[in-house]
Formats: C-alpha cells, sequence, structure tokens
C-alpha cells in the first residue's frame, strides 16, 4: 500500500473509504446491491460508490440507482473492489481532490482531505471565513531553483504536482515532490558554455514578485502583485491556516502574464499554469518558508522559451532548447506527458502598503 502525505498534517479531515463486499467496516456499504439507500444523488452520491466513482441515477419511481463499476473493479456499484493489482495513488488513476490524499487499500483506495479542509475527500473545501483581516504586503526575495543537495538531503523543495508517483519516465523526490526545475536549471548551463543561459540568475533579475496576506479563522487569502503593487491577473489564492501559522493555498489554473526584464529590453510572457499551490508561514509581521509550485503547460512554456531566446545574441536556437524540454516533462494532462513541474522558494521582507 502507498500513502502520498500532506506537506503538513495537524487534524486528520473527512474520508471517504471504499471496501470489498462483506466487509462490515465500509461506512458507505450498506442495503441492497442495485439500488442505494439514499433519496437524492445529491446527497453522498446517492450511496454509490465515490472512489472509484460510480454514476447515480434516478428511476422514473424516484428510486435511486447505482450504475456499473468502472472498468478494473467489481461490485454492485456501491461497493466496487479493485479486480487487478494497481495502485491509483501511484498512478495517478484516483479521483481524490487535489485538496486531499490518496491513500492505496486492498480493495481500491481512500481519498482524506488536508488537514483543516472540510469534505468527502473526493470534493474538499478550505471553509475560509469572512474574517479576513487588513492584508500585510511582502516583497518575494530570493525567488530560488532549489538544488539537487537541498532534494538530496530532505529539504521542501516542492509540492506533489500531479498526485502521482513517477510519470513519463521522471522520477519524483522524496514525498512524491514533482520539481523538475532543479535538473533542468543544471541542463541549461552545459548549452552555452561562453554565454550560460543561466535559469536561476533569470528568474532572480527578470521577476519582481510581491503578495499581499490576508489572515482569518483558519483562513489566508493571498494576492499577488508587481512591484508598482497592481494585482496580477491571477485572482486570489484562498487556502487554510493552522494553529501554528501554516497556510496552503491553491487555484488549479492560472494564466499569468509577466513582464520579464532581460538586461537589454522587458519581455511580456504569458505562462499557462495549473495546480498552483503555495504553502509557508505567516506571522503577525513575518511570512517564512514560502514555497510555490504547479505546472507549466507545454505550449505556453515553449512560447516563452522561443520569446527568450529572441533576445540573445548568439546562435542557440529552440531547436537546441528543446530536447531538454522533451526529458523533462512529468506531468500527463489527459494522459499525454504535456506539462512541467516547477518549484519554487523564496524569502518574504515585509514593505509599506
Amino acid at each position: 500500500m502507498t500513502i502520498h502525505k500532506a506537506l503538513f498534517s495537524l487534524v486528520v479531515g473527512a474520508s471517504v473509504v471504499v471496501m470489498g463486499c462483506g466487509n462490515a467496516g465500509a461506512s458507505l456499504d450498506s442495503g441492497t446491491a442495485d439500488h442505494a439507500a439514499s433519496a437524492t444523488c445529491a446527497v453522498n452520491n446517492g450511496g454509490c460508490s465515490i472512489t472509484p466513482m460510480v454514476p447515480c441515477e434516478t428511476s422514473s419511481s424516484g428510486e435511486v440507482l447505482c450504475l456499473a463499476c468502472p472498468t478494473g473493479y467489481a461490485g454492485n456499484g456501491r461497493t466496487c473492489t479493485s479486480i487487478v493489482e494497481t495502485d491509483e495513488c501511484d498512478l495517478g488513476t484516483h479521483n481524490c481532490s487535489p485538496d486531499a490524499t490518496c491513500t492505496d487499500t486492498a480493495a481500491a483506495y481512500t481519498c482524506t482531505c488536508l488537514p483543516n479542509y472540510g469534505g468527502d475527500g473526493v470534493a474538499c473545501a478550505h471553509g475560509c471565513g469572512a474574517d479576513v483581516g487588513d492584508s500585510v504586503r511582502y516583497r518575494l526575495d530570493a525567488l530560488l531553483i532549489p538544488t539537487p543537495e537541498q532534494a538530496e538531503e530532505g529539504s521542501v523543495v516542492g509540492h506533489d504536482v500531479d498526485h502521482a508517483g513517477d510519470r513519463c519516465g521522471v522520477p519524483d523526490f522524496v514525498g512524491s515532490v514533482d520539481n523538475v526545475l532543479i535538473g533542468l536549471a543544471t541542463d541549461l548551463l552545459a548549452v552555452d558554455v561562453v554565454d550560460p543561459i543561466d535559469l536561476q540568475e533569470g528568474i532572480r533579475e527578470g521577476l519582481q514578485l510581491f503578495v499581499s496576506v490576508g489572515v482569518g479563522t483558519n483562513c489566508v487569502v493571498l494576492q499577488w502583485e508587481n512591484q508598482e503593487g497592481d494585482s496580477l491577473a491571477v485572482g486570489q489564492f484562498l487556502g487554510v491556516l493552522d494553529g501554528s501559522g501554516r497556510f496552503r493555498a491553491r487555484r488549479p489554473t492560472v494564466e499569468l502574464m509577466l513582464p520579464y526584464a532581460t538586461g537589454t529590453e522587458t519581455v511580456n510572457l504569458t505562462l499557462a499554469l495549473t495546480n498552483v499551490v503555495a504553502t509557508g508561514i505567516v506571522g503577525a509581521d513575518s511570512l517564512t518558508d514560502v514555497v510555490i509550485s504547479g505546472a507549466l503547460e507545454r505550449s505556453s512554456l515553449e512560447a516563452a522559451v522561443m520569446e527568450l531566446l529572441a533576445t540573445r545574441q548568439d546562435d542557440v536556437t529552440f531547436d537546441d532548447i528543446e530536447p531538454l524540454l522533451e526529458a523533462r516533462y512529468d506531468v500527463q494532462v489527459d494522459g499525454q506527458c504535456t506539462a512541467l513541474s516547477f518549484g519554487l522558494t523564496a524569502t518574504a521582507t515585509r514593505v509599506a502598503p
């Protein structure tokens, strides 16, 4: 069995358990084999299996019906047991929320919402209240790509971006952490030894990010800004906050437009990001241990790379870079390896509003 753990765990959230036939411990498995006891599909999927998800329908007489278990599972629709030797959590074929952990079991798998999230594990909500106070603004200093040494020693170098094990032939770091920027940064340095492509230096010089942090009861709200104080058009990040100030905020998709200073000009880059997660520790006037991760969608990433290469005064072309990117795509989208995981750490300094 395999357990994918969250970055931090303080309180066990709500969970959904799927167990085999005849197993009296199943919380959702009782009643007859062909229909569910619930009066509506809108409540707990009508009593039909949630992990794996089984469609729930209502008959003309108002009876709630559970359809067939998906391929690879056997059961009556309310209970589905895996009939093949597989680890859905490692393969990424589970349907757990990105805000939940997946645990492989002999029968199937379970989904458990992360600490301070509520839900059944398939759907998890942060429950952010309306009592968020005034925001405090911070400048993100030293926005860094972690080093291979940091990854090897177990430092936090990112998050589990794809909620799966090793994908696309690219191994994860300890804790199922995805961050191929670590290897890509080294690869790019070797492309041109005379005028190295220093990805870390480019991020340090080109990206000036600020974040305003609002805190409420078990809740945090992040708003990303540029150096002029204008909010970046990515929407707010809402997330959970524990008693020690640790927070986790996520947005499923972000289209980020960034002015990137090359030294001779400013290039406006558009990047399509998915499953963007920010974690850290917030105090009364401090923001520490910041980690930002997500996945870069292939087409927008390659377009940005071509724009940046056009500003270099040398013979390096996209043909030189493409094989390096091809070997690093580690996040599957619709079954294809078409996204690249990233993770950045940062220190933060409080600034005047």
